[in-house]
């Protein structure tokens, strides 16, 4: 007992996400925006920070994977 609780949102975060992957450019641009800034700020120093992107690569699917790398091509300078 004493377990974290899962959240609504929590539950539905791939069909959240699927359905935003249909949305409009906007959307899929607030989703994107939004996980960074909550990443951000509920995330105190930077090795706490890369720590959790590799737990997050983790569970990738292909076709997240694709799109991460794919993403980077047009934002990488």
């Amino acid at each position: 007992m004493g377990g974290r609780i899962e959240t609504s949102v929590e539950k539905m975060a791939n069909d959240i996400g699927f359905d935003i992957g249909n949305g409009s450019d906007s959307t899929q641009i607030d989703l994107l925006n939004g996980l960074a800034e909550g990443l951000a700020s509920g995330i105190q120093s930077n090795a706490d920070y890369e720590l959790q992107l590799c737990y997050i690569q983790k569970g990738l699917s292909t076709q997240a994977k694709r799109l991460i790398r794919e993403l980077y091509n047009f934002v990488k300078e």
